[in-house]
């Protein structure tokens, strides 16, 4: 039996190996880098298409209304019951009423095709302070009614109808955009200031911008208002 000492070499990874495991590395690393801005930030990975659900609220209920239940939606006659804004083709949202959550956050319709009014505001046709509602931009499946809303153009029409028949015609004055927590403090505040003591004012605010996944929240907020005309 030969004797001697042995010498184990030690074979060190080709260059191929080593790039395949630094690229999956790097692969991991920016995985979980985009991973955490979506989820804390609402930013949605580059070259990566997410499913509708990643990216939008799912708790909200998107089930249809048909013309029937819209014709068969009844208010109190000075409350508003329907909303329709011609220039972006809305055409007799239904509204519901609204309050405030727990946390004096203004409450969001149950249905994503629904337009809330908040019940401690005006009702349409009194003569001064402000109507205001609000309402779903988009969801996992379908927008709701303020998914164009951006698009309107201040001197353009908005029309509620009360539970009586009655018409009242609003003309835009101003749009914008903030962050959630802006309009959730002053962007409420200054929609229930009238636009003028002697005419009566409409409010809409409705959620915009990424769908952040950590805080259950739109990251903005559209801000309109209107005078009675």
């Amino acid at each position: 039996m030969a004797s001697g000492l042995y010498i184990h070499t030690k074979k060190e990874p080709s260059k191929l190996t080593r790039l395949i495991i630094f690229l999956i590395l790097v692969a991991t690393i920016g995985s979980a880098w985009f991973a955490y801005r979506w989820y804390t930030l609402g930013e949605i990975p580059p070259f990566i298409t997410l499913p509708s659900s990643f990216i939008a609220d799912t708790t909200i209920d998107e089930s249809f209304i048909s013309e029937q239940e819209k014709s068969e939606h009844n208010v109190g006659p000075r409350q508003p019951r329907f909303l329709s804004i011609p220039s972006i083709n809305l055409n007799k949202a239904r509204i519901q009423s609204v309050g405030m959550t727990s946390k004096n956050v203004l409450e969001m319709p149950g249905n994503i095709h629904d337009v809330g009014w908040y019940k401690k505001s005006s009702f349409p046709g009194q003569g001064y302070e402000v109507v205001l509602l609000d309402g779903h931009s988009y969801g996992a499946k379908s927008n709701g009614p303020f998914a164009k809303l951006s698009e309107l153009k201040e001197g353009e029409t908005i029309i509620v109808e009360r539970g009586d028949g009655k018409q009242f015609r609003y003309e835009v004055t101003e749009i914008t955009q903030e962050s959630s927590n802006e309009a959730n403090t002053d962007g409420i505040k200054r929609l229930l200031q009238p636009i003028s003591e002697n005419k009566e004012s409409l409010g809409i605010i409705s959620t915009s911008g990424r769908w952040i996944p950590r805080d259950k929240i739109y990251s903005h907020h559209t801000l309109l208002r209107a005078v009675r005309t």
